[in-house]
């Protein structure tokens, strides 16, 4: 029987003899009572490490279910939804089945939301209803089809770069740019043409609409002044001649002896006249036709075949740049204005307006 340190202490006390005292097994209940004490410092350290556990558990847990909140919070679409839910609770199972600390704290939700994140982007370019969307991120803005979309937001694996992407859609507005042709492509803009704008930010030219279109270009009324300058003249020449020929033949002959001399003589005379006699006219003149005054009396009824002018009219302005580039000669100076009415997204137009002084337009060929 083993006795409590009460119980020993009491019996060595009334021991008579060294012989009572030598009976008592000290050293054994010492090693009982050590055991024990040592089992429950076990229990207590357990309880301890275990109580330890189920915070960190808590806390954990916690932090996932706070990370899933704003996906959560998007519009998903029922299977997305069921399937972020089903993938936080099988999270926080795996995390109330660890046994250790280390255990729990290498649960990381970040790559299963990484994959979330990147469908529920998916769901929202499908969803907008055009044909190509916008990637913005902070002060960057770009255009995409949306399956380029798409491939963009695959290649991110950085789960706060993925979330700092917003998804918008392109919504067209219509501004008009009144610019040198030097500054739109020399003028050699059609309707439906595919453009980018760029713009000076300091001393060097910024990208400021990546895509636009044009809408309608129009030549300024400098474009519009014929002048032209036309010349006649005449001439007639008169010439009359008259010619006098007189010829006198005189003969004289000798016979001295048996021999007989004959002595001719001639002479002739001519003498010839000429009248000339000429006439010059030359006329001149030069006038100057302003188009747009045209246009205006056609508008207000004022040109008898209104129809007939307009047909002659027509893209005017547009055929001499086409005779420009076959003929190689520049009939319109640099500086001639040009109104380009554009189509941009709506997202662009504040810097457009903001560096309206500096624009060019470039020409999508590609």
């Amino acid at each position: 029987m083993i006795l409590s340190s009460t119980n020993i202490i009491n019996k060595i006390m009334a021991a008579k003899s060294i012989e009572e005292l030598n009976q008592i097994d000290v050293k054994a209940t010492y090693e009982q009572r050590l055991r024990e004490i040592e089992e429950e410092r076990r229990r207590e350290e357990a309880l301890r490490a275990q109580r330890e556990l189920e915070l960190l558990k808590e806390q954990v847990k916690a932090n996932v279910t706070m990370a899933f909140e704003p996906l959560l919070a998007m519009p998903l679409p029922d299977e997305l939804k069921s399937e972020v839910v089903k993938t936080m609770d099988e999270i926080i199972q795996k995390i109330d089945e660890a046994q250790s600390k280390e255990a729990v704290l290498s649960i990381d939700p970040t790559p299963y939301l990484l994959n979330l994140w990147k469908q529920y982007y998916y769901y929202r370019i499908d969803t907008i209803p055009t044909q190509k969307v916008i990637l913005k991120k902070g002060q960057e803005m770009r255009i995409y089809t949306k399956q380029e979309a798409k491939v963009e937001i695959s290649k991110i694996n950085d789960l706060a770069e993925l979330l700092s992407y917003e998804v918008e859609k392109v919504e067209y507005v219509q501004i008009a740019l009144l610019l040198t042709r030097d500054n739109v492509v020399g003028g050699f803009l059609q309707p439906g043409d595919k453009i980018k704008i760029y713009a000076m930010n300091g001393t060097k030219f910024v990208e400021i609409a990546p895509e636009g279109y044009v809408v309608l270009p129009l030549l300024s009324t400098d474009a519009g002044m014929i002048s032209v300058s036309e010349s006649q003249s005449q001439s007639t020449s008169i010439s009359s001649s008259a010619t006098t020929s007189t010829t006198d033949t005189s003969s004289t002959s000798y016979t001295p002896g048996d021999n007989t001399l004959t002595i001719s003589q001639q002479k002739q005379e001519q003498h010839s006249t000429s009248q000339v006699s000429s006439e010059s006219v030359t006329a001149s003149y030069s006038y100057t036709v302003d188009l747009s005054e045209i246009l205006k009396a056609i508008a207000a009824g004022k040109i008898k075949t209104p129809e007939e002018v307009r047909e002659q009219l027509k893209n005017y302005g547009w055929r001499v740049l086409d005779l420009e580039e076959e003929s190689g000669f520049l009939a319109l100076p640099p500086n001639t204005l040009v109104l380009v009415v554009v189509e941009v997204p709506k997202e662009f137009v504040p810097d457009i307006l903001n560096y309206r002084g500096s624009i060019v337009i470039a020409k999508i060929v590609g």
